[in-house]
């Protein structure tokens, strides 16, 4: 991972950041005493880059204002190998699969200070899903499913009457794709699965008692359409929507 920041002057700086993650996983596993001992292998290689840019002018009527964007892709190369073995000796192959999952994204938020107690904190988000996936044992391969452009706002809300109380609310849109073979178009499956488009709202109070004691109460709720369920057993790893889903705390 390498980071870099700066500011050509006191009202905007930058920051940068490259990072790579490398997941490998071997084993052998055996579901039962008849059945044939497994080979499994994944190998995954995440790399991403991330770019923010923060603007804070002098506002008179709008103290503390603040105007931040940014832009982020994330590339993935990923494999995973399948034999079937006998002690730990691979005797046939039964899964050769390879996929790219490429995201790229871009926000912008603001902070505002319309009085010296609130905090109002506005954000939108866009992000793309491209990739392809190949199946080398078949000899084919499948592009991914389009999504679309995927909106995400945001809007926060802080009120702190006194340093030691702070009373919030959060709204946001988040999303959720299928994993590995699932965010595919593979057959028999011939439409495009949807994101999952997921609706958060938080109410809370933080509070601190001395320099000993702080907390919060909350309560929340998340809305989902089209809930992304993982088909089990699935000898493709395939996923399905499964419809609206609920849930709060």
């Amino acid at each position: 991972m390498l980071s870099a920041e700066g500011g050509q002057r006191s009202t905007l700086a930058w920051r940068a950041l490259v990072y790579q993650n490398r997941f490998k996983d071997e084993r052998w596993v055996r579901f039962s005493a008849s059945a044939s001992q497994q080979e499994r292998d994944t190998d995954e290689t995440h790399t991403g880059a991330r770019v923010i840019v923060s603007w804070r002018p002098p506002v008179s009527a709008l103290p503390g204002f603040a105007l931040e964007g940014g832009v982020d892709t994330e590339r993935q190369r990923n494999t995973s190998l399948r034999f079937n073995t006998t002690e730990r000796a691979r005797v046939t192959q039964t899964r050769d699969q390879h996929w790219t999952f490429d995201v790229d994204g871009a926000f912008v938020q603001a902070v505002l200070r319309p009085l010296p107690t609130l905090k109002l904190v506005p954000g939108w988000r866009v992000d793309r899903i491209g990739g392809q996936f190949e199946n080398r044992l078949a000899g084919v391969s499948y592009g991914v499913n389009d999504y679309g452009l995927i909106q995400q706002p945001k809007f926060s809300v802080v009120w702190s009457p006194v340093d030691a109380i702070s009373a919030y609310a959060n709204w946001g849109r988040s999303f959720q794709v299928g994993v590995g073979a699932a965010s595919y178009k593979i057959p028999p499956r011939t439409s495009d699965l949807k994101a999952s488009i997921n609706d958060g709202t938080e109410l809370g109070v933080k509070f601190q008692l001395g320099r000993a004691i702080d907390g919060r109460v909350v309560v929340w709720r998340q809305t989902a359409t089209d809930e992304v369920y993982r088909d089990l057993n699935n000898p493709s790893g395939d996923s399905t929507n499964i419809g609206a889903t609920r849930r709060r705390g």
